[in-house]
């Protein structure tokens, strides 16, 4: 049995009568060629407790409580028949008797509903009801040259069995997978990590304990974008400069098994041993005609052949894998989308005010300083009334880029309004916050002027809060003249500007109308 099937329970209730029905049709129409006791008191005996028997057994197929009882004793009426079948044949003249057939009655049940052991024991039982009465009765009824019936019937037996028990959990095994993946496919949309789900699944499907999904960084290497079952740092290959059974795929696009992956110079080894791996398969995950990933799968033990329901799970989820990950990428696109200005490429409001209150979280749990500045660029509608909109537009352009290049990597600028942006300055006090907001003062472009309000998180106010100060401190530089930086709570930090120097062709700025 492998993991993605389990026993079906052909007696539990409801639909227990209908699979029970054929096989009890077919064991009572064999009393009908004989004298039946109700008829003929005088028939043997035999037939009597035989047809007893099987009634007794149809009636404990249909009324016993299965679902309480152990699995193990489930297979006791299906096995207890071929006592009756005994019973049959030595009322019927023995090795002669045209009941012998009905051996296969609890062989095909067995190999229908139960597992490989109980048909075994079937197989054993059918040697027996041949073999047993040679030995114990012997001739005339059961001549000695019977042990050829005895192996015709016993192979035949285990080979009728054996396939139809194959046949039956090759279906159940397809089914399941089909099942699963109809489940897992539903999930995906709804999924906030459409990429690990897809992990997840493939180890599901497979029954391996690790998979990884590898994607092109654009830079010649495949990265890992998700695992399962392992907590590996993220995997770097380069794409034709070392070797590795996903790389190949990829490039061949096509699927590769490798049984045993010690040592094999077509695998990444230090990687494999890493995860202690033994077997790998590596599917390529297509996109139309293209591969735009490869999903890897391992286990821990050695597996000699990959079956064909694997093959095709993991197949199957390599197409799933690619809209996926399409899916994905398209969704990040779309938050990045709403979450970014067009005009200058910055975070917009929306990243600003979902960002601000995840960063004053964790300076709380650092202990690290945090600080915030608005800025507004000065009179800058009147800019746009003089020059026009496409020239603010440019000066909007220039200004973002300019202050950018001054902050570090770690600091978040965004365009929260219309000529109005917001800073947000990493594991920075009053004093470095305002070095910093100076220098990107200093390089604001074409001798535009900026009000500046600093505001330093108090390691107790909430987001709001900060900003309000902020805010406060953005309106004093403005009442104080603009061109200024103020401190939340402070008067005046800086003076305001020195006088820039012309930046031709386009004229200099308009200056404060007050």
């Amino acid at each position: 049995m492998t993991p993605m099937t389990k026993r079906l329970r052909p007696l539990a209730k409801p639909g227990a009568a209908t699979r029970v029905a054929p096989f009890a049709a077919l064991a009572l129409i064999a009393f009908a060629s004989v004298p039946l006791p109700i008829l003929h008191p005088e028939s043997d005996p035999r037939v009597t407790i035989a047809l007893a028997a099987t009634l007794c057994l149809i009636a404990s197929f249909l009324f016993t409580p299965w679902r309480s009882l152990p699995e193990e004793v489930r297979a006791l009426p299906a096995l207890s028949y071929f006592a009756v079948v005994a019973l049959m044949r030595d009322a019927d003249g023995g090795a002669v008797s045209s009941f012998s057939p009905l051996v296969l009655l609890p062989v095909i049940w067995l190999a229908l509903y139960g597992t490989r052991r109980e048909l075994v024991a079937s197989v054993f039982l059918v040697a027996t009801v041949f073999a047993a009465p040679i030995l114990v009765v012997g001739e005339p009824p059961y001549p000695i040259g019977e042990w050829r019936r005895v192996l015709i019937w016993t192979v035949a037996s285990a080979v009728l069995g054996g396939t139809v028990q194959r046949l039956v959990v090759d279906i159940r095994e397809r089914a399941a997978t089909q099942a699963a993946v109809a489940r897992i496919v539903r999930q995906l949309p709804t999924s906030h990590d459409a990429r690990q789900k897809v992990c997840d699944a493939v180890c599901e499907l497979s029954g391996a304990p690790k998979a990884l999904l590898l994607e092109p960084d654009g830079r010649g290497n495949l990265v890992s974008t998700a695992m399962s079952g392992m907590n590996h740092a993220k995997l770097t290959l380069r794409i034709g400069r070392e070797p590795s059974g996903a790389v190949t795929a990829m490039a061949a696009q096509e699927p590769f098994f490798f049984p045993d992956v010690h040592d094999n110079p077509a695998v990444a080894t230090e990687f494999v041993r890493a995860i202690h791996a033994r077997s790998a398969y590596f599917q390529p995950v297509m996109q139309g005609s293209e591969a735009v990933g490869v999903i890897g799968v391992f286990w821990t033990d050695y597996q000699a052949r990959l079956s064909d329901r694997v093959a095709a799970a993991v197949a199957l989820m390599g197409w799933e894998a690619a809209v996926a990950i399409e899916r994905a990428d398209l969704l990040e696109r779309l938050e990045e989308q709403a979450q970014t200005d067009s005009l200058t490429g910055l975070p917009n409001l929306r990243r600003w005010n979902s960002e601000l209150p995840r960063e004053i979280s964790r300076s709380k749990r650092a202990g690290k300083p945090l600080s915030i500045a608005l800025v507004d660029l000065d009179f800058f509608k009147e800019y746009n009334d003089t020059y026009g909109h496409p020239a603010g537009n440019r000066m909007l352009k220039e200004a973002a880029s300019a202050w950018r290049a001054e902050l570090r990597d770690v600091d978040l600028l965004a365009r929260t309004g219309g000529d109005e942006f917001a800073v947000i300055l990493h594991e920075c006090d009053t004093g470095s916050a305002s070095e910093v907001i100076q220098r990107m003062d200093a390089a604001t472009p074409k001798g535009q002027t900026c009000s500046i309000g600093i505001a330093s998180w108090d390691a107790d106010e909430d987001f709001e809060e900060l900003t309000a100060r902020a805010d406060a401190a953005l309106y004093e530089a403005k009442r104080n003249g603009r061109g200024r930086t103020e401190l939340a709570g402070t008067r005046a930090l800086s003076s305001v500007k020195s006088e820039p120097s012309p930046q031709p062709p386009e004229p200099a700025p308009i200056r404060s109308r007050a």
